[in-house]
């Protein structure tokens, strides 16, 4: 007995003894030292000298952040400059606005910072779930800190984010900081659109309206008319409709009537917002078929109060006379058709009761209610899984094939994106018309979803507005015109058009309330915006007097500029054209480049202090603007603000 137990120890001491052996073994031929060597022998090769690199585990430990990351140990010319024809592990980092020595590289990368095989460090292994990102979702990491809207040098990012919103992804999943954006009141549904028309849309949103926000359902026939003949059933809307009048109640109108409508349509600018046959602007609706969708009693009430119509939908109330609405009525019904269409008879209402509870049981099924509000008792809501911090989402949970190997995160996201219902599990979410950025970058944004608690002086936050609403007259012009919808005003609203909040300092008041009377194109290489209100001399007025007294910036307000002399006017268009080259961008009486706006008559526009300040630092209050910082000394902002103010 005695020598089984001499024989155990002999056995173990063996056993032992082999794996001090191998341990050194395994470190000799390490990635990591393998490199090391590899990088000594380029260095030597290089036409510059650099001192060679003694072999040894380097690390980087960002301590606030609670990472070592040993990724250096191979990935060596990092900050080395003097490197030529280098190669991966060996190249210089990109330029970025961090320091990597301070944050490290798994926070921004992933991957396993603790390991020295390179296996280890950038895949996905047996008790590590997350290896290095690819590079196109690099940027996914950015979000970890910056919560701004837009973060510098992250358009991935950027455009993911804000194709979550713009999908209305809120709707359906639970996303902490973002609310359900606009969709349309589905009450009196059954009165507004053509039977026809829903049973088609309902079928492939797409093939009627081209820029679609509303995704493929993929629904069958049978279901498209089964719901179809529920919505149906929904002919009151949330307020009572006035009448038509008289010249509207003929199927057809005289051809002076239509051209007044067409007239008055263009001169209010719809399509800056709106395309027709595919022109105009890409943040509203197609128009050009709305004649074979919509009642015309609707369109009359919706022209006149869109708000009343739909409550908090982005389009602003125009001011629209009743003769106005009329013939603007009269043209959109009369041109806006689809020639090409072939109408089915649906005289014949379906109402089988069959088919009723059918369509509502799809309405919840398929969550329509997550978009669109409907009043009726037994709507029922049936959201999808929570998105908040759907990049921390372990891989156990994910409904993933059995025979997918090694499967990612960025990958299953980026599936979904692709065909949202190829995973086992989830047979509910449409199918988005996405183009390959638009994946990737909805898969960026997604990942950047991450629960962390990181040291507050890494983060990065929007300015967070004053947290009310405008109030007054004021408050409520700008609530009819929709103002916020495209501008931002103290940090409240949508950044599509220019920022409002110290529009006061910028420009002049008789400009502006020209600008009011008749909005233009001050930048001719952008798509015109702005459209026409036809605000009245009064709403002018107030808004005016608003933004001059509020909206303003005192640093800006406070400085004095222009001495209107000849000698440094003449100075400062020295400076414009010949040093600093201003016309490559600008032009002035017809000659310049279009990269920024043209700058005739800017004297009448802007004012001297907002000029003077803006080409000091330009990135002072436009941190992504293109302008260049042209490090002007004081005398030469203030000659060429002295040359800027003379062209009136």
């Amino acid at each position: 007995m005695k020598l089984d137990y001499y024989k155990i120890f002999a056995a173990s001491g063996l056993l032992f003894l082999g794996i001090l052996a191998v341990s050194p073994l395994k470190n000799r031929f390490a990635d990591w030292r393998r490199y090391q060597k590899e990088y000594n022998r380029l260095l030597v090769e290089q036409p510059a000298k650099t001192q060679i690199i003694p072999i040894e585990i380097r690390q980087i430990w960002a301590s606030d952040l609670d990472r070592v990351d040993r990724c250096v140990s191979c990935h060596l010319g990092l900050s080395e400059e003097k490197l030529v024809d280098t190669y991966q592990p060996f190249e210089r980092h990109p330029a970025i606005y961090h320091d990597y020595e301070k944050f490290g590289c798994t926070i921004c990368h992933e991957g396993q910072g603790a390991a020295t095989d390179a296996i280890e460090a950038m895949t996905r292994t047996e008790f590590w779930e997350n290896p290095i990102l690819p590079r196109e979702y690099t940027e996914s990491s950015c979000g970890r800190c910056h919560q701004e809207k837009n973060v510098p040098g992250a358009e991935r990012l950027n455009e993911g984010r804000k194709l979550i919103e713009d999908l209305n992804c809120a709707g359906c999943h639970v996303i902490a900081g973002l609310k359900k954006g606009f969709a349309p009141s589905l009450d009196g549904i059954g009165d507004k659109i053509d039977r026809q028309w829903m049973t088609e849309w309902l079928k492939d949103p797409r093939a009627l309206k081209w820029n679609s926000r509303m995704p493929d359902f993929l629904f069958t026939e049978d279901d498209a008319r089964a719901l179809t003949d529920f919505l149906m059933t929904f002919k009151e809307y949330g307020k009572k409709l006035d009448p038509l009048p008289d010249e509207l109640l003929s199927d057809t109108f005289s051809d002076e009537i239509v051209s007044l409508g067409k007239a008055r349509f263009r001169e209010a600018r719809c399509i800056s917002c709106h395309t027709v046959d595919e022109r105009g602007g890409a943040l509203a609706s197609e128009l050009g078929k709305i004649g074979n969708k919509a009642d015309k009693r609707w369109l009359y009430n919706f022209l006149k109060d869109p708000q009343g119509m739909q409550p908090g939908i982005p389009m602003p109330q125009y001011g629209f006379s009743e003769e106005e609405l009329i013939v603007v009525t009269s043209y959109m019904m009369t041109e806006f058709i689809d020639w090409e269409r072939t109408e089915t008879d649906t005289t014949a209402a379906y109402m089988e009761v069959d088919l009723f509870e059918r369509g509502l049981q799809l309405y919840n099924e398929y969550n329509c209610a997550g978009c669109h509000d409907l009043n009726y008792a037994r709507i029922s809501k049936n959201m999808g899984p929570e998105l908040t911090f759907i990049g921390n989402k372990p891989l156990y949970e994910l409904p993933i094939k059995e025979e997918t190997e090694s499967p990612v995160l960025s990958a299953y996201i980026y599936g979904k994106m692709d065909d949202p219902r190829q995973y086992v599990g989830n047979l509910r979410m449409p199918k988005y018309d996405l183009s390959e950025n638009q994946k990737i970058n909805l898969t960026v944004a997604l990942l950047a979803r991450k629960k962390e608690i990181l040291p507050e002086e890494y983060m990065v936050r929007s300015p967070a507005g004053d947290g009310n609403r405008i109030q007054g007259a004021v408050g409520e012009i700008i609530e009819k015109y929709s103002c916020l919808s495209c501008h931002v005003i103290k940090g409240k609203g949508y950044l599509l058009a220019t920022d409002l909040s110290t529009e006061g300092s910028l420009v002049q008041k008789k400009w502006l309330e020209n600008y009011f009377r008749l909005p233009y194109t001050i930048r001719p290489i952008l798509k015109e915006r702005m459209p026409n209100l036809f605000l009245t001399d009064n709403e002018i007025r107030k808004l005016v007097e608003y933004m001059e007294m509020v909206l303003v910036d005192d640093t800006i307000s406070g400085i004095e500029i222009g001495t209107g002399q000849e000698k440094f006017i003449n100075i400062g268009r020295e400076l414009f054209e010949m040093k600093y080259g201003c016309r490559s961008c600008h032009q002035v009486g017809g000659s310049g480049g279009y990269v920024g706006p043209p700058l005739d008559h800017v004297g009448s526009r802007l004012t001297a202090g907002w000029i003077f300040s803006w080409i000091s630092n330009p990135q002072k209050y436009r941190p992504d603007t293109i302008e260049p910082n042209a490090g002007l000394d004081e005398t030469e902002a203030r000659a060429i603000t002295d040359y800027l103010m003379s062209l009136k």
